[in-house]
């Protein structure tokens, strides 16, 4: 089975504090280099950055540069989880209520003409918490 961006983040964050325990100041200083080097290379290969107030600035970004050639885009798709099946999400209240995705992009016949073999693809748009 193969690991998820979010499991080899979780390990490595895991092996981090457990290296806490086993190594002096100094030499966690030099430890921990190396594992903040090998995390934010594992976050680089999975995420894009750019410089944006909001997330309705990166969505506007994001929607000016698809290729509609390709893909036709819905927004604000509502449906459930796939990793625990449940078809609602609570909010801050306490209300239950659907999940959504920013976008969702559908191949169409040109795109799969081309070699598209994945099907649709999720994008959940987040804003810049951090330069890249």
């Amino acid at each position: 089975m193969k690991t998820t961006v979010d499991e080899k983040l979780l390990r490595i964050r895991r092996e981090r504090e457990r290296l806490k325990n086993l190594y002096s100041e100094s030499e966690l200083k030099e430890v921990f280099n190396e594992v903040d080097a090998a995390l934010e290379s594992v976050e680089r290969q999975h995420l894009t950055c750019g410089h944006y107030n909001t997330e309705k600035d990166a969505e506007v970004f994001f929607d000016a540069h698809i290729n509609q050639k390709y893909f036709t885009v819905e927004r604000e798709i509502k449906g459930r989880r796939l990793f625990d099946d449940k078809p609602v999400a609570e909010n801050k209240n306490g209300n239950r209520q659907w999940c959504r995705i920013d976008r969702m992009l559908y191949p169409t016949a040109s795109a799969i003409e081309a070699g598209w073999k994945n099907g649709p693809i999720g994008v959940e748009i987040k804003k810049n918490k951090k330069a890249c």
